[in-house]
């Protein structure tokens, strides 16, 4: 700590008076700082005093203060003599010696700058506390106080509790299901419902050849399909955070031959899926569910309402409104007008480039949960 000046407030005797100036307003306080250093609070400041702050025969006086209204702590205080006050307190000074009442920082001439520097041990309560500067000053024959300024509403103001949010563990199966979209948490629907709903683009799709209901890895993206497939079951197996609940399998064909034909077709494509899945991965048969989709008409409409067929809208009446058979049960009467639709011309292109996107084991969904 730095020694501490003591001196004398002395007022002199002199035969005639001037009174004192309002000097508050021409003391300019910048680049106030508060700040916690070890077991001390520093206080520092620059005060810009006026040439005219004082006239000659007054001093002026300034004192950070920190309180909470309950307690204080004065600190050092800077004084500013006018000329003849600078003069007479130096007499007195050496007729009286030193005041032990006051603590002085620094005693400057008015029109000077002051880089003010003081610390004090820390304690409780000056958190939240406020820092104000408290003067006065005095000439000859009388002397004012002036009222507080305040330079820190509030010293080490609490800090909020900061929230910090949770971050999410990701399981494995969390993972692959943001990676693959036919991977998904469980929900408990019925295997139906996933199979016909609105989010077929969710699934995994094996495609065949027409007529064959046997895996074909080189046929269209099958290898590749296939290989997310079972990697993604044997990671989600191996792993200690996730498990498959369930596997969907959905089996259908093209509405073009017969409805019986097709009917086992389908299911037959469902089930070579399935003992896909059961040669390469360790899961058990009975977590595997699978439907028989038998035609694919929902198919064949989402693929013709987003086309550009010239007689899309015929097309789609007839799917939605002209039964699957006649009424005597023996002829596909939905298909039968299809093929008569404009001479044949739309039921040829919807042959060639519909119906071999239709012939798949599809909307293969890997459902999973969490341990």
């Amino acid at each position: 700590m730095k020694k501490i000046i003591l001196i004398v407030i002395a007022f002199s005797l002199f035969p005639f008076c001037i009174k004192a100036m309002d000097t508050q307003h021409k003391i300019t306080i910048t680049a106030t700082a508060v700040v916690r250093s070890g077991d001390e609070v520093q206080v520092r400041f620059i005060a810009q005093t006026e040439k005219d702050i004082v006239q000659s025969n007054v001093s002026y006086i300034f004192a950070p203060v920190i309180t909470n209204g309950e307690y204080r702590i004065s600190l050092p205080a800077v004084i500013i003599r006018g000329k003849y006050a600078d003069k007479v307190q130096t007499r007195n000074q050496r007729l009286f010696g030193q005041s032990a009442n006051l603590r002085v920082l620094r005693i400057v001439q008015p029109g000077m700058s002051v880089d003010y520097f003081a610390s004090v041990p820390f304690q409780e309560w000056i958190e939240g506390a406020t820092l104000i500067m408290e003067s006065r000053s005095w000439g000859c024959c009388n002397s004012e106080i002036y009222p507080d300024k305040l330079l820190v509403d509030e010293i080490f103001p609490p800090v909020p509790d900061t929230i910090v949010p949770e971050i999410e563990v990701l399981t494995v199966g969390d993972k692959l299901a943001q990676k693959f979209s036919f991977v998904i948490p469980e929900t408990g629907r019925h295997e139906t419902e996933l199979i016909c709903d609105d989010n077929r683009d969710q699934s995994l799709i094996v495609y065949y050849p027409r007529t064959q209901s046997k895996i074909q890895l080189d046929y269209m993206d099958n290898r590749m399909m296939l290989d997310n497939l079972i990697t993604v079951i044997n990671t989600i197996a191996k792993s200690s955070d996730s498990q498959v609940s369930r596997i969907v399998v959905g089996g259908f064909s093209s509405p073009e031959g017969s409805f019986i034909y097709n009917d086992r077709l389908a299911w037959e494509r469902a089930v070579a899926v399935k003992e896909h899945i059961i040669n390469n991965t360790d899961i058990k048969d009975d977590v595997i569910v699978l439907h028989n989709g038998s035609e694919d008409w929902r198919g064949l409409r989402d693929l013709i309402a987003a086309s550009e067929l010239y007689d899309k809208a015929e097309i789609l009446r007839i799917i939605d409104t002209v039964p699957l058979f006649s009424a005597n049960g023996h002829q596909k009467e939905r298909l039968q007008q299809l093929k008569e639709l404009n001479g044949g011309i739309s039921y040829r292109y919807m042959y060639e480039y519909f119906f071999p996107l239709l012939r798949h084991s599809a909307f293969i969904k890997v459902y999973y949960s969490n341990k």
